[in-house]
């Protein structure tokens, strides 16, 4: 009984002290908020992302890595996906001013050849 009391009593005060963290920073946030200008610091921002450092815990260092290796699969995905979308965007440019190119040189030699047979 006195250990099930003890437990109680330690996961409520790691709750309030959890409580009490947040309500700090909040309160150091608020009393300083005059130092930074906000609209400019986040003007190009959505949304403030707040990232917290985690330990892993015995036994969950496959599942970390395999959650990791996800994330960064993704990522790379996504940045490859995004690299053939800009390499095709450069290519039909390319390709439209090197026509551009090719018919305005068709367009002079045509003319030079008009002088010439003239």
């Amino acid at each position: 009984m006195l250990i099930a009391i003890m437990g109680n009593t330690f996961s409520r005060v790691t709750e309030v002290s959890e409580q009490s963290k947040l309500r700090e920073m909040s309160a150091m946030i608020s009393e300083n908020e005059f130092v930074i200008d906000r609209a400019k610091v986040f003007k190009n921002s959505k949304f403030i992302v707040v990232a917290k450092v985690e330990k892993a815990g015995q036994g969950d260092g496959e599942q970390t890595r395999g959650q990791l290796t996800n994330i960064m699969k993704s990522y790379f995905h996504n940045e490859i996906t995004e690299m053939r979308k800009e390499n095709k965007q450069i290519n039909e440019l390319t390709k439209e001013e090197l026509i551009a190119s090719i018919k305005s040189l068709e367009t002079k030699l045509v003319d030079q050849q008009g002088i010439y047979i003239s």
